[in-house]
């Protein structure tokens, strides 16, 4: 965890009816066991979508506007949305218009690369970990 925050990110999920089920906060090792444990077990046909979802989808969130989710699909295709606090707006925007594509949205292709997406959430602060992912996404 960065040195400006006082506690560990919530873990959180989905239930069977989909509403959010928070575990609470987790330290870092914990939610790199989860990730892991939901990524090898995921299947390939589930029963329902709300099966599949409430499976395969978790989150770690400091705050509302600051939260990574993952959507699992397979071992090999992990999908990244996340929401961090003091972007401005018009650098989002401009990331939009000039790329053609979602700015805060990444696909994933491993366990490892969701390990560092945590590994970089527990420990870079929001700008610093802006700057990796644009970094990471050229």
């Amino acid at each position: 965890m960065w040195l400006g925050l006082k506690s560990n990110p919530v873990w959180s999920g989905l239930t069977l009816d989909l509403r959010v089920r928070e575990d609470g906060p987790v330290e870092i090792s914990e939610a790199l066991a989860r990730a892991r444990r939901i990524i090898a077990n995921v299947e390939p046909h589930y029963e329902s979508g709300e099966e599949a979802i409430a499976a395969n989808n978790f989150a770690l969130s400091f705050a509302k506007d600051y939260f990574f989710t993952f959507d699992v699909h397979s071992p090999t295709n992990i999908s990244l949305y996340y929401e961090l606090p003091g972007i401005p707006w018009h650098k989002r925007f401009l990331r939009d218009y000039t790329r053609g594509h979602n700015w805060n949205w990444r696909n994933l292709k491993s366990e490892a690369h969701v390990c560092r997406m945590i590994e970089l959430f527990f420990t870079l602060p929001p700008v610093e970990l802006d700057a990796a992912l644009e970094q990471e996404r050229r």
